[in-house]
């Protein structure tokens, strides 16, 4: 892809820049299994870097976007622990975006567990976090997590509640990625 190349020319101008390392391995994360060996040498390279920067917010990043790829790959326990160490890190700077982001991240990789309880509590208080602090577009995809998980628990009731709010908020808001998720969500709904 276009963005791929592009990032593979930021690294080459640049080979002590790491956050073209990191996007370049969350692409590569995102592609499929050819990439998965680049990817992982990526995110490495991505850490050292951080790493002797003493870069607080890019190991946090770090930590957030290796969580998610554990995820995709069903490795929970590893991405519930890179989304903590991203948690613990936004919360001591503090970045309240990246704490909510992780929070979501929790969120998910507990849906992901089936543990729908702790799920519903991860994305409960991101929603809070986010709100306290004007973050409404975070706030609005805490509530689609909190919607998983109540569907995933089984009372439909909360779930499209949820679901429905998180389209309005992202209809008004013209957010086209949340509106798809929302949209993805109350159709799996129906369906069920």
């Amino acid at each position: 892809s276009s963005a791929l190349r592009e990032y593979e020319r930021s690294r080459s101008l640049d080979s002590d820049a790491p956050a073209a390392y990191l996007r370049l391995a969350a692409l590569e994360s995102r592609q499929g299994s050819n990439l998965q060996r680049r990817a992982d040498g990526d995110f490495v390279r991505a850490d050292q870097l951080y790493r002797r920067l003493l870069d607080s917010e890019g190991m946090a990043e770090l930590a957030y976007r290796r969580s998610y790829r554990q995820s995709i790959l069903g490795n929970f326990a590893e991405a519930e622990q890179l989304a903590k160490e991203s948690l613990d890190t936004a919360a001591r700077m503090p970045d309240v975006q990246l704490e909510v982001r992780a929070l979501c991240r929790l969120s998910a990789i507990r849906h992901g567990r089936h543990d729908e309880d702790d799920a519903i509590a991860w994305a409960e208080k991101a929603i809070g976090l986010a709100r306290e602090n004007g973050l409404e577009y975070w706030a609005t995809d805490a509530l689609l997590r909190e919607g998983a998980g109540y569907l995933g628990k089984g009372d439909p009731k909360k779930a499209e509640g949820c679901f429905t709010q998180a389209l309005q908020a992202a209809t008004r808001n013209q957010w086209p990625r949340l509106v798809a998720l929302a949209e993805v969500y109350l159709a799996t709904f129906r369906d069920r």
